[in-house]
């Protein structure tokens, strides 16, 4: 049986790839580890409510997505493509109106094994012509 994951974590964080989170996909997967790593909490972090997340600087996200996660796009605007994808949704704008905080149903901190539960959305990107 999968146990549960601890809400706080020391830095660096632990790179948890269980049994039941294996089917989630990477880009899930790697959020989710950056998400829980202390080191960057400056740039991007979970909220208190531990269901959704903020990004608190953008500019310096673009730098980290290629080097610590590998499957991103370096821009920011490809990150908020990619959490589109999975159905995540913006619940909170900085002062310029840019997305900064999103949440999905079963992407909390301390439940990396919840992971595959959330899915690509089917039909995106494809052709709608009929």
């Amino acid at each position: 049986a999968a146990h549960a994951m601890e809400a706080t974590m020391s830095a660096p964080a632990r790179q948890y790839t269980t049994a039941s989170a294996n089917s989630a996909a990477p880009f899930l997967r790697r959020t989710w580890n950056l998400l829980s790593d202390k080191t960057t909490d400056h740039i991007v972090c979970w909220n208190s409510d531990g269901k959704s997340f903020t990004v608190k600087q953008p500019e310096l996200l673009s730098a980290v997505l290629p080097k610590r996660l590998g499957v991103f796009h370096e821009t920011y605007a490809g990150f908020l493509r990619e959490l589109s994808l999975y159905g995540f949704r913006c619940v909170g704008n900085d002062s310029y109106g840019v997305p900064v905080s999103f949440t999905v149903t079963n992407f909390e901190r301390g439940k990396f094994e919840n992971l595959g539960l959330v899915k690509r959305k089917g039909n995106y990107g494809r052709s709608r012509r009929t």
